[in-house]
């Protein structure tokens, strides 16, 4: 919504990132059933969120606006 509100556009990032995320994602909650390596995989399932996150947003506030063109 921030996208569209800033830039006027529907667009799809393909945020690869984001689809790996959720593969971790899977693996962390397969690591929480049968109780293996729990707490470095919910460890790196936070820094992996926060990492992309930040990415993801840098990547929609940078994207130039309507009518804005970069050299």
């Amino acid at each position: 919504m921030l996208f569209v509100k800033r830039t006027g556009t529907v667009t799809n990032f393909q945020s690869f990132a984001s689809e790996i995320l959720g593969a971790f994602t899977f693996f962390t909650l397969a690591a929480f059933y049968i109780d293996y390596y729990v707490d470095i995989a919910l460890r790196l399932l936070i820094l992996f969120s926060v990492i992309i996150i930040v990415h993801d947003y840098y990547r929609i506030l940078t994207y130039p606006k309507e009518g804005e063109h970069h050299a």
